[in-house]
Order: C-alpha cells, then sequence, then structure tokens
C-alpha cells in the first residue's frame, strides 16, 4: 500500500491537481526544528534552544503540555522540561499540527467556519490517540496527527480551486448525509483525501502520516490506515455533533467495543479537544 501510493505520486501532483497556486511553505524555524527532531545526533537540550528562538511556536507546545489532553499533576513553566516530557515522536506531531494549522487558509464558504474546523480536528486527534489506546496502542501519537490533519484538504481546496471546490463544499455545508468524497470525485477527479496525502508529501512529512491521510476513508484491505484513524473519519466538520453513532456502531460490530464504554471515550475526548482547541485559534 505504501510503495503504491508512494510511486502515484509525482512531486510535480500537487501543480497537477491545484493549477498556478502555489502550497504555502512552513517558516524555516518550524523546518530546523522538525529536521532535528528526526536526526537522532540532536540532543533535547539543543531542539528547545531551537523551539525557544520561535516564540509563537515556544508558547504554544508549554499550552500544550499544560492542557487537559496531557493530563500532567502539576503545570510545565521550563521548555525543555517539557519536551523531555513529550518525547520526540509527540514532539513531532505537535509541531507539525502547530505548523499546518497555521498555513492552511481559511475556506470562502459561507456557513464554513475554520474555526470550527479545527475544533473538529482537535475532537479527531483526541478520540483517534484514545482508541488508538485501546487497539493498537504503540501508534498512539501518530494516530494523533493523521487524524488531526486528515481533512486539511478541504480548506485547501476551497481556497485553491474555489469555482469548481466552493459548489460541492455548499452542497454537503446543507446536506452532511451526501457523501463529500464522493461529490469531490465527480466534480474534481480525486477526493481531499488524495490532495492532503499529496500536500503531506510534497512538504516532506513522513510516509506513514502519507498514507494514513491517504487510506483514512478506504475499508478492508484496501488501506493502509490504522483503525483509530478509518473511525473517527465519521466524524465530519460540523457546528453540532456528527458521525458519533456510526463511529460507535463500527467499534461494536469491528472491534467488540461495550458501546457504553465508546460513548464515554466520545465525551471525554472531546472535553480535552475543545480545550486543546483553542490553541490553535
Amino acid at each position: 500500500m505504501v510503495l503504491r501510493f508512494l510511486k502515484k505520486s509525482k512531486k510535480s501532483e500537487l501543480e497537477k491537481l491545484l493549477g498556478n497556486y502555489t502550497l504555502p511553505s512552513f517558516p524555516a524555524a518550524v523546518m530546523n526544528v522538525l529536521s532535528m527532531i528526526r536526526d537522532p545526533e540532536s540532543s533535547i537540550s539543543e531542539i528547545a534552544n531551537q523551539i525557544q528562538m520561535d516564540p509563537g511556536l515556544h508558547i504554544k507546545i508549554l499550552q500544550t503540555v499544560n492542557s487537559p489532553v496531557y493530563g500532567l499533576m502539576s503545570k510545565v513553566s521550563n521548555l525543555q522540561h517539557g519536551v523531555t516530557l513529550l518525547g520526540r515522536s509527540r514532539l513531532e506531531a505537535m509541531v507539525l499540527s502547530f505548523a499546518i494549522s497555521d498555513t492552511i487558509p481559511a475556506s470562502s464558504v459561507k456557513g464554513f467556519d475554520i474555526k470550527k474546523f479545527w475544533i473538529t480536528a482537535a475532537r479527531k486527534a483526541s478520540l483517534a490517540r484514545v482508541l488508538a489506546l485501546h487497539l493498537h496502542s504503540a501508534t498512539q501519537a501518530e494516530c494523533f496527527t493523521a487524524a488531526l490533519l486528515q481533512d486539511m484538504g478541504i480548506p485547501l481546496l476551497s481556497s485553491a480551486l474555489p469555482k469548481k471546490y466552493n459548489p460541492v463544499l455548499e452542497k454537503w455545508i446543507k446536506d452532511k448525509s451526501a457523501p463529500l468524497i464522493e461529490l469531490e470525485k465527480d466534480a474534481l477527479g480525486y477526493d481531499h483525501a488524495y490532495l492532503g496525502a499529496s500536500m503531506a508529501k510534497q512538504w516532506g512529512l513522513p510516509e506513514y502520516l502519507i498514507n494514513a491521510i491517504a487510506d483514512h476513508h478506504k475499508k478492508g484491505n484496501d488501506t493502509s490506515a490504522d483503525p483509530a484513524i478509518r473511525l473517527v473519519a465519521h466524524i465530519l466538520y460540523s457546528g453540532e455533533k456528527y458521525g458519533e453513532e456510526q463511529l460507535i456502531n463500527d467499534c461494536i460490530q469491528e472491534h467488540a467495543m461495550d458501546e457504553e464504554m465508546a460513548r464515554e471515550m466520545i465525551d471525554n475526548a472531546y472535553s480535552d479537544a475543545d480545550k486543546y482547541s483553542k490553541i490553535f485559534n
């Protein structure tokens, strides 16, 4: 599955999909931090020092470490301590999340609120991590990031291809029972999952993230995305709860999960995520 997608995605793929639209780049400071996180020769103190060079990133990381999502017993005020507690995997996920949320433009479609979009994304991410804890605990950090970013192609399509895509988004906002990915394929020939994965590829993001974004709406043997990522794909952008019943049904039918447990997981994850999402907005 990984090789299939990577062979399919060429460097010019995004240009072919978006025409003359130029994908925004990450700030140099963010790229330096990500490079150091992935370099085993870089120490935690060196990474923390690099983060301190970007005051906005510094503040957001401390805010996140101290958010209910991580449930620490006492407040962390020292960045190096916070970076140490997070570890490289969760830190990379966090830096990527902030960089991309600052990079993705807001949609111009009436009724599409970018703040609500990121609230929904944070809910997906928080729930995916909780689900991963029960289904495949080794991938909690990866599932959090993939779930947070799985729909990032939606606002980008609205900004890059407004004449083609905005009528699709407007139709879906009015009637969410219509499958968005099918509406997208009919109008564009591809969907937001494919575009999101192409974006991740061009940004040089890890392969697991590229493929998780590409496959989050796929099922069965046709997907490389972890179950937690596919489950939260049922949750759609909305001002209200939407998609939870299908998620709960899949938890029961496919993973033998107790219904009461599934509902409790959703409620707890949403409570934490709504507080966490304020950091993005």
